[in-house]
């Protein structure tokens, strides 16, 4: 695995993210995940200043995103468990994991020995 940041992060997005990546940024794709992860978003055809998805990526990255998919209804996936996957994978230190990912050395060790799942509580349905 690289030791780039950027292509540390990508590597650990679902499909949808990577492509908005590639398409806008791996920040904007991060911002999108941080924001809306776990809901669908409604990406608008022109796209304002004031909208929510230009306050959360920014009106030309917006913009860049309504080109692809204006007027769709989009889910936007959380990347948590493809994360700690990369996390548990990643080669070096706790500390250069920490910094390659932008957690802690606390979460890093956690998720290396096997404790950050879903917090310990039971499935409802199982």
């Amino acid at each position: 695995m690289s030791d780039r940041p950027d292509e540390i992060a990508r590597a650990a997005l679902p499909p949808f993210l990577a492509e908005v990546a590639e398409l806008a940024s791996i920040g904007v794709a991060l911002a999108l995940a941080r924001d809306f992860g776990g809901i669908r978003l409604y990406v608008p055809k022109q796209p304002g200043p004031g909208g929510k998805l230009a306050r959360s990526v920014g009106l030309e990255a917006a913009r860049a995103l309504a080109r692809a998919y204006g007027g769709e209804q989009l889910d936007v996936p959380r990347f948590a468990a493809r994360k700690r996957l990369a996390i548990a994978r990643a080669a070096g230190s706790s500390s250069q994991v920490a910094r390659r990912f932008g957690v802690t050395q606390r979460w890093v060790r956690k998720v290396r020995n096997g404790g950050a799942g879903d917090g310990g509580q039971g499935r409802l349905f199982e």
